[in-house]
């Protein structure tokens, strides 16, 4: 048996060894019927395409949510494992049952790749400018000019809470003032969001007053969009 073991790592080079040996865990451990995801069940977006593409991945509850974060239970998390050492990023978006999640948390451990994702409780529409289009011209020959105004938009993450680590660290996280609330995006950097634009959400416009970048690397991540309820003479 040792010399058997022996012949088959030698016959593969030590990182198909190792790989192979973790997916043989992940199928004790969780099973293929329950956890393999493919033929459409889950999809992620590619912002380069700006599409969705099919991926293969295992899709599991998280095993350590203990509580519940922002009234959400756990059916609203999930963890995403890939089969190998596949570059994740923060603010992945996934379509899974139907649903939009936002990866908030990643995490690679040897060969596997994972996510934590977080199914999006609303969307979000925020004007960031506006283009300008020559439709003609007067009768002195001076070009005329209509606008189209240009806006961000996306599933989201809303929450009354700011987080500073990690978002399964529901014990370090902050929360925001009373009127004031937290959009969590994916990070575009083809639009770009300011501090006093405004926004409409729950019935309510809310005025951006602070940009959390933290959770950004290299252009890619989740933008946290802190913004605070606008309050009218009519409340």
């Amino acid at each position: 048996m040792a010399y058997e073991f022996y012949n088959t790592y030698l016959s593969s080079t030590p990182t198909d060894y190792y790989k192979s040996t973790y997916d043989t865990f992940l199928d004790m451990s969780f099973g293929n019927a329950s956890t393999y995801k493919g033929n459409g069940e889950v999809e992620k977006w590619n912002i380069d395409s700006n599409e969705w593409e099919d991926v293969i991945v295992r899709v599991t509850e998280v095993s350590n949510l203990t509580k519940k974060i922002d009234g959400d239970t756990y059916e609203n998390f999930r963890e995403i494992i890939y089969p190998n050492d596949t570059e994740l990023f923060l603010g992945d978006k996934y379509k899974y049952k139907n649903n939009v999640w936002l990866c908030t948390d990643n995490d690679s451990e040897g060969y596997v790749s994972r996510c934590f994702v977080r199914k999006c409780n609303s969307s979000v529409s925020i004007q960031t400018g506006e283009t300008r289009t020559q439709t003609g011209t007067d009768s002195l020959g001076r070009p005329i000019y209509s606008s189209t105004p240009v806006y961000f938009e996306s599933e989201c993450i809303v929450s009354t809470k700011l987080y500073i680590n990690s978002f399964m660290t529901v014990d370090k996280a902050i929360n925001l003032p009373s009127g004031q609330l937290i959009v969590y995006v994916p990070y575009d950097s083809g639009y770009t969001i300011r501090e006093k634009m405004e926004f409409e959400m729950y019935g309510y416009t809310y005025s951006i007053f602070d940009l959390d970048y933290t959770r950004i690397i290299n252009g890619v991540g989740l933008l946290g969009i802190i913004a605070q309820k606008v309050v009218t003479d009519t409340g």
